[in-house]
């Protein structure tokens, strides 16, 4: 697995790097852009401008003016965008303002007009000068082993996605699944937790099998804590693989990571996240279901995963920007 170096050697530049980051305030990909933005400011002083696109936006017409809500922000070294929706404005604003521009995503446009991609290694991009491919998106999880104080794993924790294009969500299937996990061991406590794609029904189904050692949450309940935290407390975490930001979330806090087994919603031709799902099982970072299963009562699966270097696909990408942004400074000086 493609690692990332915790240290830093140096920062870019001396002075103060002025971002402007354009969202859609989708929660995925606010996830992405602070955690890029955070490990940034780590290691280069940073003014940071924030912009959603869903209350302000750039079109074309903005070549020729500079609209209400920037004319009195100070031009951007560096513009930031995630999400299809980002695009455009992250386009003009690069022209306008001649600032550097950096996408967190495959570009619905062509990639040619952008500085540099960060785009996760299923969207079938290949690392190059302008382009780093990372193990899943990035987010803003600080991996327990960069922390000064290492954080008490006691807890077990389960993760709901739902219904996708890439697995066929079979609640009997997934249910049996946890049931047997938690009946494997009735002194481990297992703390579940749906998500806005998970059925209705799967929590009262699950419910009726009243398992002593299993707790469950809501996410509209928001009782559950954040879940940066929560996985940094994780001795184990399972997570639906049709949640792929969760696994590598998951990863990326330090968890032991499994998934439970679902089946392929196209067998003869999977889609590109059930083949990195895949890989990381093969490659022995995740556990699967059937895996479990097998080892059960010997050696647990769980004992074989390791994360060693750990995975901090935000701090790789923080270094790799700030790298392109000196190499250009230097090629404009010479």
């Amino acid at each position: 697995m493609t690692s990332s170096n915790h240290q830093s050697n140096t920062a870019p530049c001396s002075s103060e790097l002025n971002i402007w980051v354009f969202h859609d305030a989708r929660p995925g990909h606010l996830s992405q852009l602070e955690g890029l933005v955070n490990r940034l400011s780590c290691h280069q002083k940073c003014e940071v401008n924030w912009f959603n696109v869903t209350q302000n936006k750039l079109n074309l017409q903005h070549i020729l003016y500079i609209p209400e809500f920037l004319k009195h922000q100070t031009a951007p070294d560096l513009i930031l965008g995630a999400g299809h929706r980002t695009h455009l404005s992250v386009l003009i604003a690069g022209l306008k303002f001649k600032a550097f521009t950096t996408l967190i995503m495959k570009p619905s446009l062509p990639s040619v007009l952008f500085n540099t991609v960060i785009c996760p290694k299923h969207d079938g991009l290949e690392d190059s000068q302008k382009v780093l491919c990372t193990l899943g998106a990035l987010n803003k999880i600080t991996p327990a082993s960069a922390m000064a104080e290492q954080p008490n794993r006691n807890k077990h924790i389960m993760l709901i996605g739902g219904p996708s294009k890439h697995f066929i969500f079979d609640e009997t299937q997934l249910i049996s699944s946890i049931q047997q996990i938690c009946e494997s061991n009735t002194l481990k406590v297992w703390h579940l937790s749906d998500s806005p794609r998970t059925p209705t029904s799967f929590i009262p189904n699950l419910q009726k099998l009243a398992l002593t050692n299993l707790k469950l949450y809501s996410y509209s309940d928001d009782n559950f804590g954040a879940l940066n935290t929560v996985l940094k407390q994780s001795a184990v975490t399972w997570v639906t693989p049709d949640s792929m930001s969760m696994v590598f979330e998951s990863l990326t806090a330090g968890a032991k990571t499994a998934v439970f087994d679902m089946t392929l919603s196209r067998k003869g031709k999977p889609s590109r996240i059930a083949k990195q799902i895949r890989e990381l099982i093969n490659e022995g970072q995740v556990a699967s279901f059937k895996s479990w299963q097998q080892e059960k009562g010997k050696m647990d699966s769980m004992e074989r995963l390791t994360h060693s270097p750990p995975l901090w696909e935000a701090e790789r990408a923080a270094l790799w920007l700030l790298k392109r942004l000196k190499d250009l400074a230097k090629s404009e000086t010479n």
